[in-house]
């Protein structure tokens, strides 16, 4: 009977032993810890990750080259574009995974060429797949954490970041106002998918207070989001002279509508007559005008400029007759 007992406390110790050597040894390169908080099942009955654990990702090996990295981005970019037909499929886990690879990957290393379709089709794709999958939500709203904890405490030059974004002619501020802003854009895109924008007005919030420079330099990557939320008093924060953002405004938006000119038809397609392309350009711009110039107005008669909101929409509507209309109820 002691002989058994002494076998079986072995068995146990050995157990244990290897049970903390496999937990406390690193992660091997070419994998990924997942983390999600809530059993899934797929509707096919199959269990997806419930509890997390070591997940199997892509080659290990590292591309040191920028040949090397163009070609991953290719591939990766590729695997993007089979998320929607995973989602069609049911293969919830393998869409969940192959998102996280993008925007990571990119991030790091292919922003400049990606935030179109990161801002726009793949957001799309994560709309889509937390509908209809939770650890989605989980994962997109760790990714959303992580992203405020490092603009709340990582300085800005240490984060990693797709070099070939930066113009040579930047400075080291620039460079560093440019990351912070592509951040906190990835922050409100992730927050407006979770349908928790409060969280974006929060952090800039916080930022204004603690971090005042840093806010100033990034807030544009949640503009969208202080408006739609009417974030009035945040706004004047970073909006003190409404005159000058007016201008830069306007700036930007006779540079957009010059170049919906130069834009070829695709090949093939019939080609327009005049009347359609100046009917086009005409609701193409009151539509950018409306929406970008009308906002900022609304803004300023919110904050008691009305006077100046007077004149600003007299002059919009003089250089351009066709939004005369959308202006008027600014008129003093």
């Amino acid at each position: 009977m002691k002989t058994a007992w002494c076998v079986i406390a072995v068995v146990v110790i050995l157990c244990l032993v290897w049970l903390f050597a496999f937990r406390s040894r690193p992660i091997p390169e070419g994998y990924h810890l997942t983390e999600y908080t809530a059993e899934s099942v797929d509707p096919s009955g199959n269990k997806s990750n419930p509890s997390g654990g070591l997940q199997r990702t892509r080659p290990a090996k590292k591309p040191q080259s920028e040949d090397e990295i163009a070609r991953k981005s290719e591939e990766i970019f590729q695997r993007e574009m089979e998320v929607h037909k995973d989602i069609q499929n049911q293969k919830f886990l393998d869409a969940l995974e192959k998102l996280v690879e993008y925007y990571t990957w990119t991030f790091e290393h292919d922003y400049e060429s990606s935030k179109g379709v990161r801002g726009s089709f793949a957001l799309t794709e994560w709309r889509n797949l937390v509908n209809v999958y939770p650890p989605a939500a989980d994962k997109l709203r760790e990714l959303a954490a992580q992203l405020e904890d490092a603009l709340r405490t990582i300085p800005i030059s240490k984060i990693l970041f797709d070099q070939k974004s930066f113009r040579e002619d930047m400075t080291q501020e620039e460079r560093e106002a440019y990351v912070a802003w592509a951040m906190l854009r990835e922050v409100c895109n992730f927050n407006d998918v979770l349908g928790t924008k409060e969280r974006t007005l929060e952090l800039l919030t916080d930022l204004s207070k603690d971090e005042p420079e840093l806010a100033l330099s990034c807030w544009r990557g949640a503009e969208d989001t202080l408006y739609d939320e009417k974030a009035y008093d945040l706004l004047q924060v970073f909006i003190p002279d409404l005159n000058a953002e007016y201008e830069r405004e306007m700036n930007r938006q006779r540079y957009v509508l010059s170049r919906l000119a130069q834009i070829p038809m695709p090949a093939g397609a019939p080609p327009i007559s005049e009347e359609r392309q100046t009917e086009r350009r005409r609701t193409t711009t009151r539509r950018a005008l409306q929406e970008h110039i009308g906002r900022l107005l609304d803004f300023g008669v919110a904050t008691g400029q009305t006077e100046v909101v007077s004149e600003l929409a007299k002059r919009t509507a003089e250089e351009f007759p066709d939004t005369a209309d959308l202006f008027e109820k600014y008129y003093q």
